[in-house]
C-alpha cells in the first residue's frame, strides 16, 4: 500500500511539472519561483522516461471516449502534417481561421493526431506553439471541450482545437504552427518535431456553393449555403440566407452553439438569426435546413459580402468558417411567379424560366426570354396567338419574336417558348416587364393577359464574370448554370498549358442535352488563336439530370516564358451556321501549384465513366554509367460498376528545384473489371548527379500523343538507395517477392546451379511488361549474366536454373580465388538496381 501511494505521488509530481513547463513555454514568463525544488530534482530524474498517467489523468481530468470513427483531414483546409519521431503517428494541422473581435483578433486551428501504433499516445507529452514568421510568439489555449482529452488510443485519432489572440493587423498567412514534445534534456524543456505554415493554395474564404466541414468533439458535419438574397427597403436591406447542415459520417454529431454574421467588404459585421435552435443531434446521412435572417443599413453595398460562422467556447468566440456568398436582389414579382391565363377551352399556367442578355455588336444587344406554358386542364388546349412585349426600366417597348410557334398543348404538358429581341446596348434592363397580350384587330389596343416583373442580371452584360460565380444561360433546350471553376497553368516541355475548368449545371426540371461548346482565351488583352484552343468533356454522359452538372475544360498552349497576369475566357455555343456568345469569364488568379499527395495516399479521378483511384506503390532507382533511371509502379483501381477503360495518364518527374522530366507510361489496352486494379510503370532518365530529395511525380489526365494533360496533382515519392540483401530471401520485386538459394558452383563442370522461388502477394489484372530479373556471375575479371523477362520467363513457385559458363575467354579472366560473387538485379532498358548479392564457395 505504501509503495502504491508513493508511485501515485511521483506521478502527481510529474504531471504538475508538465503543466508548469507547458505554462512556462507557452507564456514565455519565468515561473522558476513557482516550481518546487523537488520538481527540479524530478525533472533531472525523469528526462528519458515516458509519462504513463492514464489512471491519474482520468482522476484529475475526467474520463473521455475516442470517437468511434477516425477521420482523415483531407476533406478540410489542410496546412500540413508532421510525423512523430517513431514514425508511427502524425499530427495534421487544418482550418486556420481568424476572427476580428473588438480591437484584437482570434486565430484558431485544428490539430488531428492519428495514432497508427499499438500503444497509447499521451497528449500531455506534446504541445503546439503559434508564431509569426519573424519569431513573435502568441500563447495558445485549448478550447474547453478539448481540455479533458489526453489519450489517443491505438489505431484511432483525436481532434484538438487551439486558439490564440493576435494583433488585428496580423495576417494568418504570416503565421506558422510548431509541434513540440516535452524533453527535459533540451533547452526550455522542448524538442521541436516540425512546423507548418499556410500553403499558397490555402483559401481563407470558401468559394461559392462549396460545402465546408466543421469539427465538433472529433465528429464532423458539412455546412453549405443553398441560396441567399437581399431585399432593398427604404429603411434597411433585409438579408435572408438558407443554410444546410449534413452529417456525412456513420454516427450522430451534436451541432455546436454557432453564431452567424454577414460581413461587408469594409469588414463590418451584422448579426444573422437562425429560424430555430441549432444545438441538436444530427443523425448519419441526415440534413437539416435553416434560414438565417438579418438586416443592414440601406447605404451598405453587398457586392462582395461573406457569411461568417463562429462558435462560443466559454467567453471566447472562435471562427469556424468564412464563406463567399452572392446576395441576389429579390424583386416584388420574382421570376418564378406563375400566372394562370383563362382561355375558351381551358386554363394555362405561364411563367418566365430565364432571361439572358448577350452582346451582338458594339451597338446592339440581344435579349432572350424563356417562357414556359403548362396546360393545367383535362383536355387538349388550343394555343391562341399572342403578342409578347419586353418593357424596359424607362418604359421603352420591344416586341419579342418567338423562335417557333406553339399550336396546342396536351393536358399537364409543359412547353417552352424562346422569345428574342434586339435593343441598343445603352438601354437598361435591371427591372423589366414581360407582357403577354392578345391579338385582336377589332380592338383599338391589345389586352394584356399576363405581366411578369423580372430583371436581367448585371452578370450578363458586357462585364466579364469572375471565377466561382454562376451564370444562368438559356437556350431552346432549357436553363443551364455555367461556372468557371478555376484557371490553372501546367508545365509541358518548353510550353505551358493554360487550362480553364467549367461546370455546366442543369437548372431546369427535365433532362437537358449537353450544349455544343467552343471557346477562346485572351491573355493580358491579347487574343490566342481560336484554332489553338481545344474543349474537352470529362464525363462520359449524353445528358444532364436536373440539379446535376457536367465538367468541361478549355485549354490552349503558350510559351512558358510568357507572363499572363489576367486571363479572359470566352465560352460560346456552337449553332448550325454560327456561334452564340454564352459569356466572358475572367480570372486574375492563375493556379500554378499542384495539389500535393503524400506517398501512399490516393489521387481520385472523378470523371463519370472513368472514375478511378491512383496510388504510387513503389519507386526504384536504376543506374547505368553517368545517368540513372527513376522507375515507379503506380496502381490504378477501376471505381466504375462496369468494365471500363481506365483513364489514360501522363506523368512528369518534378524535382525540388522544379525541374521537369517527361516520364514514359506503360499502356493498358484492355478494359478493366469493376473494383479491379492494374499496375502501370512510369519511368524517366536523369543525370546521375541530380538531387532527388523532395521529388514528386506530376500525374494528370492525358489528352493527346504530345503529352498534353489536365487536372494534375503532385504525388510525393521517396527516392533513396536500397540496400541489397545478402541472404536473398523475399527480395522485393513489387508486387512479387523473389528468393534465391542452393547456389552451387561446379568449376570443372562449368556450371552454376541455383533455385529461384517467385511469389505474388497482390493481384493485378494488368502488369507492366518492361522490367527483367538479371542474375550475374562475377569472379575476378570474368562476368556472365542471364536475364528473365518478369512476365514471360518467371513462373510462380520453385524454378531450378543453371548458368552454363562455357563461354570463350571466360575462364582466362578468372583468378585463383575459391569463391565467386552471385548477384541479382532488377533491369530496365539496360539500367540496373542490385537487390541481392552473395559470396559463394566453389564446390
Amino acid at each position: 500500500m505504501k509503495e502504491e501511494m508513493r508511485n501515485k505521488e511521483n506521478q502527481l509530481e510529474r504531471f504538475e511539472a508538465h503543466l508548469m513547463i507547458r505554462e512556462y513555454v507557452n507564456t514565455g514568463v519565468s515561473r522558476k519561483h513557482r516550481i518546487k525544488q523537488g520538481n527540479y530534482r524530478l525533472l533531472n530524474k525523469i528526462s528519458s522516461i515516458t509519462i504513463v498517467l492514464i489512471l491519474l489523468a482520468t482522476t484529475l481530468l475526467g474520463s473521455f471516449s475516442v470517437a468511434q470513427q477516425a477521420y482523415s483531414a483531407s476533406d478540410t483546409l489542410k496546412l500540413g502534417s508532421i510525423l512523430f519521431n517513431n514514425q508511427k503517428a502524425k499530427v495534421i494541422f487544418t482550418n486556420m481561421l481568424a476572427f476580428q473581435a473588438e480591437n484584437k483578433q482570434i486565430v484558431s486551428f485544428n490539430a488531428e493526431i492519428q495514432n497508427f501504433s499499438n500503444q497509447e499516445i499521451n497528449f500531455i507529452d506534446y504541445w503546439v506553439k503559434l508564431k509569426s514568421m519573424d519569431g513573435v510568439n502568441y500563447p495558445v489555449s485549448l478550447i474547453e471541450s478539448d481540455k479533458n482529452k489526453n489519450v489517443i488510443n491505438p489505431k484511432s485519432s483525436q481532434v484538438f482545437t487551439f486558439y490564440a489572440y493576435t494583433d488585428s493587423s496580423v495576417n494568418i498567412k504570416n503565421l506558422k504552427v510548431q509541434f513540440i514534445k516535452w524533453d527535459f534534456s533540451m533547452a526550455n524543456y522542448e524538442r521541436v518535431l516540425g512546423s507548418v505554415a499556410i500553403p499558397n493554395k490555402y483559401a481563407t474564404v470558401m468559394p461559392l456553393k462549396q460545402a465546408v466541414t466543421i469539427v465538433n468533439q472529433s465528429r464532423k458535419f458539412d455546412v453549405k449555403v443553398t441560396s441567399s438574397e437581399i431585399i432593398s427597403l427604404e429603411s434597411k436591406n433585409a438579408v435572408q440566407i438558407k443554410l444546410s447542415a449534413k452529417n456525412n459520417g456513420k454516427s450522430s454529431v451534436v451541432l455546436p452553439e454557432m453564431k452567424f454574421y454577414i460581413q461587408t467588404t469594409a469588414g463590418l459585421l451584422y448579426d444573422l438569426t437562425p429560424d430555430r435552435e441549432m444545438n441538436m443531434s444530427l443523425q448519419p446521412m441526415m440534413t437539416e435546413n435553416f434560414i438565417l435572417t438579418g438586416s443592414t443599413p440601406p447605404n451598405i453595398h453587398h457586392a462582395q459580402s461573406r457569411l461568417v460562422i463562429t462558435r462560443k467556447d466559454g467567453e471566447v468566440e472562435l471562427p469556424l468558417t468564412t464563406m463567399q456568398i452572392e446576395l441576389k436582389k429579390e424583386i416584388q414579382d420574382p421570376i418564378s411567379d406563375k400566372k394562370v391565363i383563362s382561355m375558351d377551352n381551358g386554363k394555362m399556367e405561364a411563367w418566365v424560366s430565364g432571361v439572358t442578355r448577350r452582346i451582338m455588336t458594339d451597338k446592339l444587344d440581344q435579349v432572350e426570354v424563356g417562357l414556359d406554358v403548362k396546360n393545367i386542364g383535362q383536355q387538349n388546349l388550343k394555343f391562341p396567338q399572342y403578342k409578347y412585349i419586353l418593357k424596359s426600366d424607362t418604359g421603352l417597348m420591344y416586341v419579342l419574336e418567338a423562335e417557333a410557334d406553339i399550336t396546342s398543348v396536351s393536358p399537364l404538358v409543359t412547353q417552352r417558348l424562346i422569345l428574342k429581341t434586339e435593343l441598343p446596348n445603352e438601354v437598361k434592363t435591371e427591372n423589366v416587364q414581360i407582357l403577354i397580350q392578345t391579338v385582336n384587330e377589332n380592338q383599338s389596343e391589345n389586352y394584356t393577359v399576363a405581366k411578369f416583373k423580372t430583371m436581367v442580371s448585371n452578370r450578363v452584360t458586357t462585364e466579364s464574370i469572375a471565377a466561382g460565380i454562376e451564370y444562368e444561360y438559356t437556350n431552346q433546350n432549357g436553363v443551364y448554370g455555367v461556372t468557371l471553376a478555376e484557371v490553372e497553368r501546367l508545365p509541358l516541355a518548353d510550353e505551358d498549358i493554360v487550362h480553364a475548368s467549367f461546370t455546366i449545371e442543369n437548372k431546369d426540371v427535365q433532362y437537358l442535352p449537353i450544349p455544343q461548346l467552343t471557346g477562346s482565351f485572351k491573355l493580358n488583352q491579347v487574343s490566342v488563336n481560336h484554332d489553338q484552343t481545344v474543349l474537352v468533356q470529362h464525363d462520359s454522359i449524353v445528358g444532364i439530370e436536373p440539379g446535376q452538372n457536367v465538367k468541361v475544360s478549355l485549354y490552349t498552349k503558350i510559351p512558358y516564358t510568357y507572363n499572363a497576369n489576367e486571363i479572359m475566357v470566352t465560352l460560346n455555343e456552337k449553332l448550325e451556321e454560327t456561334e452564340a456568345l454564352i459569356q466572358n469569364f475572367k480570372s486574375s488568379t492563375v493556379v500554378t501549384q499542384f495539389d500535393s499527395i503524400e506517398f501512399g495516399d490516393t489521387l481520385k479521378i472523378d470523371n463519370i465513366g472513368s472514375r478511378a483511384n491512383v496510388t504510387v506503390k513503389t519507386v526504384n532507382t536504376l543506374t547505368k554509367g553517368n545517368s540513372k533511371l527513376i522507375y515507379a509502379l503506380v496502381e490504378v483501381e477501376n471505381l466504375e460498376r462496369r468494365q471500363s477503360n481506365i483513364p489514360t495518364l501522363a506523368a512528369q518527374l518534378m524535382t525540388n528545384d522544379e525541374l521537369y522530366f517527361p516520364m514514359q507510361v506503360s499502356k493498358v489496352e484492355e478494359k478493366v473489371n469493376p473494383l479491379s486494379k492494374v499496375l502501370l510503370g512510369m519511368w524517366t532518365v536523369v543525370p546521375d548527379g541530380l538531387t532527388t530529395s523532395n521529388t514528386a511525380i506530376i500525374i494528370g489526365e492525358k489528352l493527346d500523343d504530345k503529352g498534353t494533360y489536365l487536372n494534375a496533382s503532385a504525388m510525393l515519392i521517396p527516392i533513396s538507395g536500397k540496400v541489397a540483401s545478402n541472404i536473398m530471401v523475399n527480395m522485393d520485386v513489387f508486387p512479387n517477392t523473389l528468393s534465391v538459394y542452393n547456389i552451387k558452383g561446379d568449376l570443372p563442370g562449368k556450371t552454376i546451379s541455383f533455385n529461384m522461388e517467385w511469389k505474388s502477394f497482390e493481384y493485378y489484372q494488368v502488369l507492366p511488361e518492361e522490367s527483367k530479373i538479371t542474375v550475374e556471375f562475377k569472379q575476378g575479371a570474368a562476368e556472365y549474366s542471364k536475364s528473365y523477362n518478369i512476365h514471360e520467363d518467371m513462373e510462380f513457385g520453385l524454378m531450378k536454373e543453371t548458368l552454363v559458363l562455357d563461354v570463350a575467354d571466360l575462364y582466362s579472366k578468372m583468378d585463383s580465388s575459391s569463391q565467386f560473387k552471385f548477384r541479382v538485379h532488377i533491369e530496365l532498358n539496360g539500367y540496373k538496381r542490385l537487390i541481392g548479392e552473395r559470396t559463394v564457395d566453389w564446390l
